[in-house]
């Protein structure tokens, strides 16, 4: 063989064993392992990760995850750093994190999220029997691949802090196939997803999981300066809590609805609260008008499913529009695809340190998760009724806007047609009986 078609084939095996040394398709690492990180990392998207013998807080018996790596951010995401207002914006690349999805093994209604990131740190958070766990790195919050993963259970205070509140109640922001109700706005306005019927809805679910047809949603992600200060004004420590809350989103739609959830966009206001266009407002429902408004006159050129606003101002809760997916598209100046999560705490990350207390592990996870759920169509549990001709709603923690049925509480604690207890959905008012949101952390979309 000539020299030059040595140095050819000597190339492409080198490029072969590279390629394969970069995605492994499938690992198994004890979570106590030093090279827990640099394992995980390995393994290449959408091939599988088992961890063993992890010791979730408070459980007899150590367990294991069955995970597997997808994407947090899409393709050519972006990333926009804003100083003051009027100053040229600096854009980078989302960090090089490697996400992972699954569950508990044994138990498929359980949810995990773990997501270890070049330095080598872990974060995450575990939803299993009822209780909910934050992951960190089990040598603390340091840099490094060594350590492994440990959990730190979250404090029953925390599971009830924060009566959630979802501004379309008081604001009336109905399903878009409800028009004249609630918000103005004209039919002609809007791309098209009005009410489907719930037989019809149930044959296209179940032809899209048969066909396993995976659908994306490009979400993007708008902040406030309260937001950042959260993080003492730390953009990376800001942008990696973003990947995980977004990638524990994805955790659950893709698993109830067969949606894979993508950041396509985030912007983080850096030069304090005169910054940013976003005054002090008094409740969510007038916050999501305001980011409506602003969005539209000026950000048309995001492409996007939908945007949301994460913000750390104290608005009582979060608002959405109905079933908007996608009307961006169809109408960028007038188009109503927004939602928006207030009152974030930052804090469901946890520092490994085993001698402290991961905060607020659900509410934050919660609120953008509800959120989401309405401008993917769907009303509150307690506003669902005549399923399978059965005329009282799905639950009874909070008292139907429409279901006209006496409200019967507490729910999660005595049956009801449909829900006889036991933990509420996404959807649901359940974490306002006793037990907060131990009521509600099977963290489900649907029964």
């Amino acid at each position: 063989m000539p020299a030059n078609g040595l140095v050819m084939a000597a190339t492409l095996v080198l490029a072969l064993w590279a390629s394969s040394a970069a995605a492994v398709p499938r690992a198994t690492v004890p979570a106590s392992a030093a090279a827990f990180a640099a394992t995980a990392r390995a393994v290449g998207k959408g091939a599988r990760l088992t961890v063993t013998d992890l010791q979730l807080e408070g459980e007899q018996e150590p367990l294991s995850l069955d995970l597997e790596r997808f994407d947090v951010w899409s393709p050519g995401a972006k990333v926009v750093l804003q100083g003051a207002r009027g100053a040229q914006p600096r854009e980078q690349a989302p960090p090089a994190t490697a996400f992972f999805r699954g569950s508990v093994a044994g138990n498929p209604g359980s949810s995990v999220m773990v997501s270890v990131r070049k330095d080598g740190s872990v974060g995450g958070m575990a939803f299993h029997k009822k209780a909910s766990w934050a992951l960190g790195k089990a040598a603390g919050g340091g840099n490094g691949n060594g350590g492994g993963i440990r959990s730190r259970k979250s404090r029953p205070a925390d599971m009830q802090a924060k009566p959630f509140e979802c501004g379309n109640d008081a604001a009336g922001i109905v399903r878009q196939g409800d028009r004249g109700k609630g918000f103005n706005q004209d039919p002609a306005d809007s791309h098209s997803h009005d009410y489907e019927d719930p037989a019809l809805a149930d044959t296209r679910k179940l032809l899209q999981f048969v066909d396993d047809k995976q659908y994306d949603a490009h979400i993007a992600l708008e902040t406030d300066a309260e937001f950042l200060a959260k993080f003492n004004g730390d953009t990376a420590a800001a942008i990696d809590y973003i990947g995980d809350l977004m990638g524990y989103a994805d955790v659950v739609y893709s698993r109830e609805i067969n949606t894979d959830i993508l950041i396509c966009y985030l912007r983080l206001w850096t030069a304090g609260v005169d910054s940013d266009p976003w005054a002090a407002v008094p409740d969510s429902a007038t916050a999501l008008l305001r980011f409506r408004d602003y969005w539209n006159a000026n950000m048309g050129g995001i492409e996007r499913t939908t945007a949301h606003m994460l913000s750390g101002m104290s608005t009582g809760g979060g608002s959405s529009w109905i079933g908007r997916l996608c009307e961006s598209y169809g109408n960028v100046l007038n188009n109503f695809a927004y939602g928006y999560s207030g009152v974030l705490t930052g804090t469901f990350n946890w520092n490994g340190d085993q001698g402290s207390n991961p905060e607020a592990v659900v509410w934050d996870v919660t609120v953008v998760l509800h959120e989401l759920g309405h401008n993917f169509g769907s009303e509150h549990s307690h506003d669902y009724c005549g399923i399978g001709g059965n005329k009282q709603p799905v639950d009874r923690c909070a008292s139907s806007n429409t279901c006209g049925a006496a409200m019967g509480l507490p729910s999660c604690s005595s049956p009801s047609p449909l829900w006889n207890g036991g933990a509420g959905t996404l959807m649901s008012y359940c974490q306002r009986q006793p037990g907060g949101y131990s009521n509600m952390v099977r963290l489900r979309l649907r029964l």
